[in-house]
């Protein structure tokens, strides 16, 4: 009874009490997915005339192991990881040994639950690869990153690198049984040393891990590395160029998208673009030189699952604005009150065309770099689904962008679940006026482009007339 009483209340401390609304904004993201259950049976029924009880038990896992990984990445592990102090672990003895427990059996439990779903059991290393690699860069560790891109280069190295004799070894029932038991243990011991008990040693280790933590919340994946000089990238150098001339600009509010920081300007994102062009070009001279079979198959299945990942975060490319808009109110205010701000009266509708530039100045470079990969890996049918999920997703990212700063920077729960019920609605439209004009695909994608881009047009101006007839934007959340 201990034991558990201590279990729930260590869950309650690191998930629920740390962060309360994104507990009701995954319960409302899993609620959304649950409606895709009827939509499945409905479809099964009309097709099939039966209903696939086992397929809907899987989907129904998936969606619980989703949300059980987006809680156990995003909020336990690194709150456990400040948790497990040396003033705590003189209050809870057992404390340390509880939360290596939870970290293993959260792993477990989200990698099992997907396997499960996925109904192939070879892909519980390749999955837990993924679970283990993300949850290791929440907790301030960004080289796991490498775990993150084992599961997807997996196919071609075994194929490809590894020795024949080797690779079917490895591919066999036992070797897959002894490949899996080995990945867990590596596995459990990189995350019990998540929570060391060295001494002093310990103490100066968990002290720069809890700092860059710190950093990555504040400021990204990328602030993990800004004690080792990598901030010094080729996206940091362009925004200092831009501030720089933005500072010695003559136009008033030149500067107002500056009051967010490095972070908030659409520079921060030419890292990630870069290593896109570079990783899709590699690949592709890689495909073109072994130009075998089972590299094609490979490709295919990549741009059917990787690529439509890269549109889909299309969605998010305007989130670091919102971050930043409710991180920043000090400076925001240092700002207004310099000469540089210019007219408070127009201060949020030049607010709003700067951001509104930067933000299409961010669709078009991420649709430009998901159509060229398409385009190496694909043909015109694979460039086409990309387009129509490229508007889908700006669509999502401008009714993000505009609103009334001043009382609400953040993006609410409840609207961020009605935008995710609003895209799977106008993909529904899409895909019934494409069965209804007679060819499901190609038209689909063709109404689904023009359905985003009208909606978000909408979107769009009602939310500039928000936010030039709200209060002075700055400092943001003020009035809320």
């Amino acid at each position: 009874m201990l034991c558990t009483n201590l279990i729930s209340a260590i869950w309650n401390l690191t998930t629920v009490q740390r962060d309360a609304r994104a507990i009701r904004f995954l319960t409302g993201f899993a609620l959304l997915a649950l409606s895709a259950l009827p939509i499945i049976g409905g479809i099964s029924l009309y097709q099939d005339h039966t209903l696939p009880v086992l397929v809907l038990l899987r989907v129904l896992l998936a969606i619980g192991g989703l949300w059980l990984a987006i809680a156990w990445v995003w909020l336990f592990v690194p709150s456990a990881v400040v948790m497990n102090s040396a003033a705590n672990a003189r209050l809870l003895p057992r404390q340390r040994r509880r939360l290596v427990q939870m970290a293993i059996g959260g792993w477990f439990l989200v990698t099992t639950a997907f396997t499960v779903a996925s109904g192939k059991w070879p892909v519980f290393a390749l999955v837990g690869s993924y679970v283990l690699g993300f949850a290791l860069m929440r907790a301030g560790n960004i080289r796991a990153v490498a775990l993150t891109v084992l599961p997807g280069l997996w196919p071609a190295l075994s194929r490809h690198l590894l020795p024949e004799p080797l690779a079917q070894a490895v591919s066999s029932g036992p070797g897959l049984l002894l490949a899996t038991a080995a990945f867990s243990a590596a596995a459990v011991w990189m995350l019990a040393r998540l929570y060391p008990a060295a001494g002093d040693r310990h103490l100066e280790t968990r002290g720069e891990r809890v700092r860059r933590m710190e950093r990555m919340a504040s400021n990204g994946w990328a602030a993990a590395h800004e004690s080792e000089g990598v901030m010094t990238t080729p996206g940091l150098k362009v925004y200092r160029a831009i501030l720089h001339r933005d500072s010695r600009a003559p136009r008033a509010g030149a500067m107002l998208m500056h009051a967010f920081g490095p972070t908030g300007h659409w520079s921060a994102w030419i890292t990630t673009i870069v290593i896109l062009v570079v990783t899709s070009l590699v690949a592709w001279l890689f495909v073109s030189w072994r130009n075998d079979a089972s590299t094609h198959e490979f490709v295919k299945g990549f741009s059917w699952g990787g690529l439509g990942g890269l549109a889909f975060m299309i969605a998010f490319s305007t989130a670091h604005i919102r971050q930043q808009l409710d991180r920043t109110r000090d400076e925001q205010a240092l700002l207004l009150l310099t000469p540089r701000a210019g007219d408070r009266a127009l201060v949020n509708r030049r607010l709003g065309t700067t951001m509104l530039r930067a933000a299409l100045l961010q669709w078009i470079v991420l649709t430009a770099v998901v159509l060229w990969i398409s385009t190496l890996f694909g043909g015109a049918d694979l460039v086409l689904r990309e387009f129509a999920l490229c508007c889908l997703g700006g669509q999502m990212a401008m009714a993000c962008l505009f609103g009334d700063f001043s009382r609400a920077p953040k993006i609410g729960v409840v609207r961020a679940v009605l935008l995710g019920v609003l895209a799977l609605v106008e993909a529904g439209v899409a895909a019934g006026l494409g069965w209804l004009s007679g060819a499901l695909l190609p038209h689909t994608w063709y109404w689904l482009i023009a359905i985003s881009l009208a909606v978000g047009a909408f979107q769009l101006r009602h939310g500039w007339r928000t936010l030039v007839t709200a209060p002075v934007a700055f400092p943001t959340g003020r009035l809320g």
